[in-house]
């Protein structure tokens, strides 16, 4: 059976997410246990302020500095292939996408390089040059974000609608391929069979297995010998026509 679009997406993306957010949870679980082990409260021997502790977690934080790049540059060829719309468009949207992913690892470097970097810059030059420069290599992504995304934001905004709109649109099933299809279309985007109406075959259940009462015009249903408002029995159609055959032929007994 042939893949749908949104599940083709889903399934284009989910791995490397998944597989992001496995190795950033198994590296948090390891600096955890790491800093805290016996022993590794001691300083570093060379007269720095560094204790063993703080460089094993700056060590772990350039692994998940590593693996966050990684994952920014596997997932904007990923997103290339499944958004659509115009070349220029998508390529900016998944450049956009990689350089949030990149701003993340370098907020991410900035909070856990700190204690290997700080003793390093105090009491002179000072603290302040460890921010200005982590400033001047976040303005990088951050401009390139901002070119890509308000250079094309109504192209970008019409690809985002119609992604979706594709996701969460209802489905129906194509009874000759038993693709999964939205149930909008009238003939099958795999196979090209005519897909039913859902909504006329709604309809017409509902229709069908519904009668309306002669005697106080309330709903009952189609098999009903009886009305359940007003109790009055519920003829057939032909039992119908012909009880009015007998009165119109008769309409004085007396």
């Amino acid at each position: 059976m042939a893949t749908s679009e949104p599940d083709r997406v889903v399934e284009e993306l989910t791995r490397p997410v998944v597989k992001l957010l496995l190795a950033l949870i198994g590296l948090f679980v390891l600096r955890f246990i790491v800093v805290r082990l016996p022993g590794l409260e001691t300083q570093i021997p060379g007269g720095t302020a560094i204790t063993f502790a703080t460089l094993a977690a700056a060590v772990i934080t350039l692994v998940m500095i590593a693996i966050i790049v990684n994952f920014g540059r596997e997932l904007e060829p990923r997103l290339n292939r499944v958004l659509s719309g115009p070349a220029e468009v998508v390529s900016d949207m998944s450049e956009a996408v990689k350089q949030i992913v990149f701003l993340v690892a370098i907020f991410i470097a900035y909070d856990g390089m700190t204690g290997v970097a700080l003793p390093f810059l105090i009491p002179d030059p000072g603290p302040w040059v460890y921010d200005i420069f982590f400033l001047l290599v976040a303005l990088v992504p951050t401009v390139i974000i901002a070119q890509r995304i308000f250079g094309n934001i109504d192209e970008i905004t019409d690809i985002l609608t119609q992604q979706v709109k594709s996701v969460t649109v209802d489905k129906t099933t194509c009874p000759s391929c038993s693709a999964s299809v939205r149930a909008s279309l009238d003939f099958c985007p795999e196979c090209g069979e005519t897909l039913p109406d859902q909504k006329k075959a709604v309809e017409h259940d509902e229709d069908s297995s519904v009668s309306i009462c002669p005697e106080c015009s309330a709903d009952v249903e189609e098999t009903a010998a009886f009305c359940g408002s007003c109790g009055t029995e519920i003829a057939t159609g032909g039992q119908t026509t012909a009880n009015e055959g007998q009165t119109t032929a008769n309409p004085n007994p007396d």
